[in-house]
C-alpha cells in the first residue's frame, strides 16, 4: 500500500537524484505525532517503464516569490500503449522546508483543482490548459506565489501523470537552490538602494546635507531580501514624510507611491512650493502586506522604523549670472559674442553668480576652442565636444555677488 507516499517520496528522490554507478541514493525521514519506535519491513518495489513526464518553464526562475506575475510550467505526460494505462489526470506538486502544495488536473472534466496548499499558490483556472498529445497529454499550469509561503533555503517542483490503472510513472522536477544568499522561496522585503539627486540632476552622496530647490529625484529599488527580484506592487507603497520640528518623534505623510512593477522606482515627491530653509525628511517602505519589512542596508542609515532619513536644505532661487569676463593683456574685459583678445597659453576667466540665501561653493565652466575640439570640422561647437573645468568661489561683496 502507497497509503503513507512512500512510492512518491521514491519517485521525487530518483527524478532529483544524481545518478552514481546506476544507482540514485534516496534519503527518507518518517515523522509520527507520538512516541516509539518504527519499523519497515518487506518493502517491494516494482518497477514499470512506459511512462514518461516532462517539465518545462516559460523562463529560469531563481526561486518562487510572491511577485504578483504568473508563473508558467508546461509538463507533457505519456503512456507507452505496451502498458495498456491511459492518462486520467496529472499533478503539480510544490515542497520546500516551510510548505507544500500540489494542484491536480482531471480528464473527467478537463479541471484543476487543489489537493493541498491553496495558502502558498493560486492556481488560474482560466489560463490553464490542457491538450491532447500522441501518447497523452500536455498541461500548460498557470500559477502565482502567494505571500503566506513563507522563507525557505530551497524548494522543488514537481509534474507527475495519473492513470487510470494507479501508476504514476517517474515525473519530472526542478530545483531551486539559489547560489547566493537568497532564499528560494522569499516574502521578506526593503528598500534596497536610494540615491537623491537634486533638480540640476546632481547626485547628493551625503543624505545629511542634500542641496536643492524643492524638487529633487528619488531614484531606489525595492527587493526581496538579498535578491534582485520586487515584490508584488499592490503589496506596499512607498511613503515620503517630514519630521515634525515641535515633536521629533512625530512624522507627518508629505507625500505616497504606489508600488512600481519590477521595484525599480523614479520619484520626485511634491514639496509645497514654498519651502524653504533645511527640513528633514525619509523615505520608507510602507503598508507591506506580504512579509516583513527588513531595513534599508547600514549605509543609508536607516531609523528605528526602517526609514531613511535625509536632510534637505531647500533653496528655491537659482543662480544668477552677473558677468563673464575675460583677462587682456591688462583689463578685465566683459565677454560678449564679438569680444577679442590676443591668444594666451593660459587664459584666465571671471565669472561673477548671485544667489539666495548663499551660492554655491563651485561651479562647473564649460568650454570650446575650435582649433583644439573641432573634432568633425564642421566648426560648430558641440555638445559632446565641450570640455569642462571647475570654477571655486574666490570672493563674496556685500551684496551677495560671488566671484569665481
Amino acid at each position: 500500500s502507497d497509503d503513507n507516499n512512500i512510492a512518491r517520496e521514491l519517485n521525487q528522490g530518483v527524478a532529483l537524484g544524481q545518478p552514481i554507478g546506476g544507482e540514485v541514493l534516496v534519503p527518507l525521514k518518517f515523522t509520527s505525532d507520538s512516541g516509539g519506535g518504527i519499523t519497515l519491513d518487506n518493502l517491494l518495489v516494482t518497477t514499470e517503464s512506459g511512462y514518461d513526464s516532462t517539465i518545462n518553464m516559460s523562463e529560469e526562475w531563481v526561486g518562487l516569490y510572491a511577485t504578483g506575475e504568473v508563473y508558467e510550467v508546461v509538463s507533457t505526460h505519456s503512456v507507452a500503449p505496451s502498458t495498456g494505462a491511459s492518462v486520467v489526470g496529472a499533478s503539480l506538486q510544490f515542497e520546500s522546508e516551510s510548505g507544500l502544495a500540489e494542484v491536480r488536473w482531471s480528464s473527467a472534466n478537463d479541471s484543476f483543482w487543489y489537493a493541498s496548499g491553496s495558502d502558498l499558490v493560486s492556481i488560474l483556472v482560466a489560463l490553464s490548459s490542457s491538450t491532447d498529445t500522441a501518447n497523452g497529454k500536455q498541461i500548460t499550469w498557470r500559477f502565482r506565489v502567494n505571500p503566506a509561503w513563507q522563507d525557505s533555503e530551497s524548494a522543488r517542483i514537481f509534474t507527475t501523470l495519473i492513470t487510470d490503472s494507479g501508476s504514476e510513472g517517474l515525473p519530472a522536477a526542478r530545483l531551486f537552490n539559489p547560489s547566493g544568499l537568497g532564499n528560494a522561496v522569499e516574502n521578506d522585503a526593503s528598500i534596497s538602494q536610494l540615491t537623491v539627486f537634486n533638480q540640476a540632476g546632481a547626485e547628493q552622496t551625503d543624505l545629511s546635507y542634500v542641496h536643492s530647490s524643492n524638487i529633487f529625484t528619488l531614484e531606489g529599488t525595492v527587493r526581496f531580501e538579498n535578491l534582485d527580484v520586487a515584490p508584488d506592487p499592490a503589496s506596499y507603497s512607498l511613503m515620503f514624510e517630514s519630521q515634525n520640528a515641535s515633536n521629533l518623534t512625530e512624522w507627518v505623510e508629505v507625500d505616497r507611491l504606489s508600488g512600481v512593477l519590477g521595484g525599480n522606482f523614479s520619484w520626485q515627491p511634491v514639496i509645497p512650493e514654498l519651502s524653504a530653509g533645511n527640513d528633514t525628511f525619509r523615505l520608507r517602505l510602507a503598508n507591506y502586506t506580504g512579509g516583513n519589512t527588513i531595513c534599508p542596508p547600514a549605509s543609508l542609515s536607516p531609523d528605528l522604523d526602517c526609514g531613511i532619513p535625509m536632510t534637505v536644505y531647500i533653496d528655491q532661487y537659482s543662480p544668477y549670472l552677473i558677468n563673464i569676463s575675460v583677462m587682456g593683456l591688462q583689463n578685465w574685459r566683459d565677454l560678449a559674442d564679438d569680444t577679442w583678445i590676443p591668444p594666451q597659453a593660459n587664459q584666465k576667466f571671471r565669472v561673477v553668480v548671485r544667489d539666495i540665501p548663499e551660492t554655491p561653493p563651485s561651479f562647473v565652466l564649460n568650454f570650446w576652442v575650435e582649433a583644439q575640439h573641432d573634432t568633425n570640422n564642421n566648426r560648430i561647437p558641440e555638445l559632446s565636444e565641450y570640455q569642462s573645468v571647475p570654477l571655486n568661489a574666490d570672493t563674496t561683496d556685500v551684496n551677495g555677488n560671488t566671484t569665481y
